[in-house]
């Protein structure tokens, strides 16, 4: 954006964004927890959730101070630090389900990513 529309852009960083539409890891972990009896999920990836309602308002509040100058670059997120695996057990204490989250390491993760070499 800095050099494609660098007077009309702004950057707004965020992470692991949930709410209760469109696909994303809460609605994911609901499901799989009403479905299974357990699920793995990774414990060795940190990051902070970040609630849609939450990142709206913010984006709000940034564009009602945009000058248009320059590219700024603004980092929103909720506060805290925890691991998918923390998150998916909060998620399943929360909504009352009984699905155990058992920790499992990225490189455990079954993806349709195959790795390729250059």
């Amino acid at each position: 954006m800095r050099e494609i529309n660098p007077l009309n852009s702004i950057i707004i960083r965020t992470s692991w964004v949930y709410s209760s539409f469109g696909a994303n890891f809460v609605k994911t972990m609901l499901r799989l927890g009403k479905e299974k009896e357990s699920l793995g999920v990774i414990f060795d990836q940190v990051g902070t959730p970040t609630y849609a309602r939450d990142l709206a308002k913010a984006i709000l509040d940034i564009l009602a101070t945009i000058t248009n100058e320059k590219v700024e670059i603004y980092n929103y997120s909720n506060e805290g630090v925890l691991s998918w695996y923390d998150f998916a057990k909060e998620i399943m204490r929360m909504a009352k389900l009984d699905c155990v989250i058992n920790p499992i390491e990225t490189k455990a993760y079954p993806t349709p990513a195959t790795e390729t070499t250059l």
